[in-house]
């Protein structure tokens, strides 16, 4: 009867506080909402699909259709990030040409060498050392990723360091080598590059995953 009353006077455009006053009601009441829509198992579904795909740029609708969750699509993403997974727009990268990949076999072919020739190259990519900002150097590479794990053990002792100029950033940069040079992931990316070159040599220049 009550909740009659209360239709019949926001129908006569009655506000709902002046509703809520008539009929001794509070306002802020906040009812019991539908619920919870998963379950404890159903979310951690979805944490283990993410946790153990192979793909390292899953997306919410492909967890959400292969673990059959019942949420909508936008509960999947808040499941998600409740389990600690950040989100992020993929990048897309240019697809290689004939160029391209006629570029990368002629590179491998070039450098096909052993350990002891690897051993003795140094290294880079386009992180810049610098004493002092003076811009950024832009460069091109091959696509080998081996630098990419590489210069963020590097940087921490440099910057360590705190280089005052060239000659300090070089030797800074030396020390670092130094530390390590001798560790088990070094020599096993110095080592790997031989096959790598030989992969894409076999792959016809075509991206491969190594």
């Amino acid at each position: 009867m009550r909740r009659k009353e209360g239709i019949a006077k926001l129908e006569e455009n009655w506000s709902l506080s002046e509703v809520a006053a008539e009929l001794n009601e509070n306002s802020d009441y906040k009812g019991k909402g539908i619920g919870k829509v998963s379950t404890e198992n159903e979310d951690n579904d979805l944490f283990e699909f993410i946790s153990h795909s192979h793909n390292p740029i899953e997306t919410a609708v492909k967890a959400q259709e292969e673990t059959l969750f019942p949420g909508s699509l936008r509960i999947t993403q808040r499941r998600l990030k409740q389990c600690g997974f950040k989100n992020c727009v993929a990048a897309h990268k240019v697809f290689l040409t004939e160029e391209h990949k006629q570029r990368r076999v002629q590179f491998a072919n070039e450098f096909l060498q052993g350990n002891e020739f690897w051993n003795n190259v140094v290294f880079s990519d386009e992180k810049t050392l610098q004493s002092s900002k003076n811009g950024r150097l832009r460069v091109f590479d091959p696509g080998i990723q081996d630098l990419k794990r590489i210069t963020p053990c590097i940087l921490p002792i440099v910057a360590a360091f705190r280089p005052a100029n060239r000659d300090q950033l070089w030797e800074s940069i030396e020390n670092a080598w130094k530390e390590l040079v001798d560790s088990y992931d070094m020599r096993t990316l110095i080592a790997s590059m031989p096959r790598r070159l030989e992969n894409i040599v076999a792959s016809n220049g075509y991206a491969i995953t190594y």
